[in-house]
């Protein structure tokens, strides 16, 4: 009896060939981004979780106007043991810092590795095992301890105790005291860890930075509580550092916006899940529908199975086989696009170990719920008798997938427009051709190779001993303690961020004076400010005011600049005061390369430095590269809705195709009555085309106003926005025409070419 059922399934798939590989395909390509989504919210939610007091580790953060995320972890240590010391609820602490670094071995080097500072209860909070050597390393600055796999990637053995490295920023030495086994899915997974006796000394200086704070708080303590304690608390040794701070669960640092190195926004994934889904619904919904229709074709076929005893176990069994190999094919398919991405998907999200597991477990569920919709079907349509609709089954699949597809291409399309936006648009400052010499070293060749850089034919400016705006290596904070006009005085002090060489550095970023004028050269009471500083003072009429400082500075107000958008797109424009202070001493340069010569100036950089200068390091940044990169998650996100809009147009426009084709078939014979009445093909044509335009139209009126709000409530989330353009639902209404335009024409056509009396003499 299978082989039966497997021989009917195989010719049912084989007669619609077409239909059944388009609901393959979608169906795979839409369980892949559903799997390999969960897969990774699942990798990027678990992160330190692995510890049995993970859900009492808390990273505290405070509001930072120099931080690209507007908020920062770093503090002291003394002002750390402060904190502890005034709230019970806090059990213990470890602060750390953790860096990329380089290091050469026997010439060869070994760039980002992940350098850890921090001092020996690191080994205890996370279950460090020790493989090989000693904790001698932890009272000896020359000495480190590096990781399992670090051993591997820089000696090939693990057997490497007693070997050094070079650090490449200061080229010391080190020598290997310990290997430690990987510490895995961790916010802190390092590669080596050293200089452990510089951090005690670090520890014992007051004012030093030490980096971020893991808090493991008591059980049961009630973070809302704790946090509205830290937020009134008046005790002045701690309350510049709580009353304004926030408390991160560690396992929630590696996806939140506050972690500066989160590439990509953690709702993108949920969103990539959601596309996931929806393109599987499309799938299923597009071959089921067809399946009904079938039902309807094949109605004589279960009269005579039902006459010759079949029941309901025999009917559900042959068609459950039929839409087994429908889901086995699937399943093979969607696991061969996932061995084909798997190394890019793994790099892009880090993530490790099996993949197949979660997704046949995520395959059964969907295989699962699937069938309970075909029982339905067939107690419904099979057994009941219930009589197939087909025009009303046919409108609604067409409907529905043309509703999904307007819907996937309008949101790509304004997503499109605004990462275009975003690197073209108007940001308030100039990032085209700006190369930033972030770091020289040794700096006594630095006039040296100033010379030689502003002697280069690509080279427009060259402004030496200057703070880039953006990427800026070093960011100068402040404090606004009074202004002029000032009403409220319970506010706390709002920080700013303080920029020298204001009279070079806003002509080169062609930064916009809305207001006043630049403070004349030498004048260090006289600054400009930007819009963000106007807003957060309410300040009318700011030129010729003054404010005041942190530090006891009292400075007029001489012009007023546009906001220039230096933080991700998401944040808002930085408080700044401009200065024409100067910085003599800085190791950052300034360039503006010619239009069009970016590439020849950096070939020529790079092969100035390897031939003349090999021991000097530096770093050359081209501004508008670096800002791209805080578009990462759009251009992730533009990437997969491409993607998966082709493949729900592709659905529908199959889908539509597969529906007109047995539409065509069952109406055969009235296209032969029309054309024995003397109707032509344009009419015939007409009648189809006017039946989909006007299920077209319904679903315009339905996708265009979700999308926009769903568009909209996204663009909200940019400081800078696109408008949603007129010509967008133009385009997309008159593109989707076009192919139902297409897609009946040309089957209208073919069934117009059969001859009447042959259609008429078969019916």
């Amino acid at each position: 009896m299978l082989t039966h059922y497997l021989k009917i399934s195989i010719r049912n798939l084989m007669k619609y060939k077409m239909q059944s590989f388009i609901s393959i395909f979608g169906l795979a390509v839409g369980f892949v981004c559903f799997a390999l989504s969960l897969i990774w919210i699942q990798y990027e939610t678990t992160y330190d979780s692995q510890y049995k007091d993970s859900d009492s580790r808390f990273l505290l953060y405070t509001p930072s106007s120099i931080s690209k995320t507007g908020y920062s972890f770093s503090n002291t240590y003394a002002i750390l043991q402060n904190i502890k010391n005034e709230f019970p609820e806090i059990k213990s602490f470890i602060a750390l810092d953790i860096w990329k670094n380089d290091v050469n071995v026997d010439g060869v080097k070994h760039s980002d590795l992940n350098y850890l500072l921090t001092d020996s209860s690191f080994i205890d909070i996370f279950e460090l095992k020790l493989l090989k050597g000693s904790l001698d390393f932890l009272h000896d600055d020359s000495k480190s301890a590096i990781t399992e796999s670090c051993a591997m990637r820089l000696f090939g053995t693990t057997d490497v105790v007693g070997k050094q490295y070079e650090e490449d920023f200061n080229k010391e030495t080190f020598t290997i005291g310990a290997v430690f086994k990987d510490l895995p899915h961790s916010n802190y997974s390092f590669d080596i860890w050293g200089k452990c006796e510089y951090f005690e000394n670090l520890k014992k200086k007051e004012y030093a930075g030490i980096g971020e704070a893991v808090l493991i708080l008591h059980k049961d303590v009630d973070i809302n509580k704790l946090l509205d304690k830290m937020h009134t608390c008046k005790n002045k040794r701690v309350m510049l550092s709580v009353n304004s701070a926030g408390l991160l669960p560690l396992t929630d640092y590696h996806y939140s916006e506050l972690n500066p190195n989160n590439k990509l926004q953690f709702h993108y994934l949920i969103l990539f899940a959601a596309i996931g889904v929806l393109i599987i619904f499309c799938a299923l919904f597009n071959y089921l529908s067809i399946f009904v229709i079938r039902l309807g074709i094949r109605r004589k076929e279960i009269g005579l199975r039902k006459v010759c005893g079949a029941n309901w176990t025999k009917l559900y069994s042959m068609f459950s086989v039929e839409y087994g190999m429908f889901l086995v094919i699937s399943i093979i398919v969607s696991l061969t696009l996932t061995s084909i991405i798997r190394p890019s998907f793994e790099e892009i999200s880090g993530v490790t170990g099996s993949l197949y597991l979660p997704f046949i477990s995520y395959w059964a569920m969907v295989a699962l719920i699937s069938l309970f919709a075909l029982i339905f079907l067939v107690r419904h349509y099979a057994m009941s008798g219930a009589p197939v609709r087909e025009s009303l089954m046919r409108k609604l699949a067409v409907f529905f997938q043309l509703t999904i597809s307007i819907l996937m291409m309008f949101c790509m399309v304004v997503l499109m427009k605004q990462i275009t936006f975003l690197q073209k648009g108007d940001l308030g400052w100039t990032r085209r051709n700006i190369a930033t010499f972030s770091y020289i070293y040794p700096s006594d060749k630095l006039e040296e190779i100033t010379q030689r850089l502003s002697s280069f034919a690509s080279v427009d400016t060259l402004i030496p001993h200057t703070l880039a705006l953006a990427p800026s290596g070093i960011r100068m904070s402040n404090l606004l303690t009074g202004w002029d006009g000032r009403v409220d005085t319970t506010r706390a002090k709002v920080p700013f961020e303080m920029k020298l060489n204001a009279d070079v550095m806003i002509p080169f970023y062609n930064i916009k004076i809305v207001e006043g004028t630049l403070p004349k050269k030498g004048n260090k009471k006289s600054v400009v400010v930007n819009e963000a500083f106007v807003k957060a003072t309410n300040m009318a009429d700011p030129v010729g005011k003054h404010f005041r400082t942190a530090a006891n500075e009292d400075l007029e107000i001489a012009g007023v600049v546009e906001n220039s958008y230096i933080n991700p797109p998401t944040i808002p424009a930085t408080i700044m005061v401009f200065s024409c202070d100067k910085q003599d001493d800085s190791e950052q340069m300034l360039i503006r390369v010619n239009d069009g010569q970016w590439d020849d100036f950096e070939i020529q950089v790079h092969k100035m430095f390897a031939a003349d200068y090999p021991d000097v390091d530096y770093k050359l940044i081209n501004t508008e590269k670096w800002y791209d990169e805080f578009l990462y998650s759009e251009h992730m996100l533009v990437k997969l809705l491409t993607a998966v809009s082709l493949v729900c147009v592709l659905i529908a426009s199959f889908g539509i195709y597969s529906l007109i084709t047995l539409s065509c078939e069952r109406r055969r014979k009235e296209i032969a009555v029309r054309k024995v009445n003397g109707a032509k093909v344009k009419d015939i044509l007409f009648i189809f085309i006017l039946e989909y335009v006007a299920l077209l139209v319904m679903a315009s009126v339905i996708a265009f106003p979700i999308g926009y709000a769903l568009m909209k409530q996204w663009l909200v989330t940019y400081i800078r926005q696109t408008p949603i353009s007129f010509w967008i639902y133009a385009i997309i209404f008159l593109g989707i025409s076009l192919l139902i335009s297409l897609c009946i024409g040309w089957r209208v056509w073919k069934a117009s070419q059969i001859n009447p009396a042959e259609v008429i003499k078969s019916e």
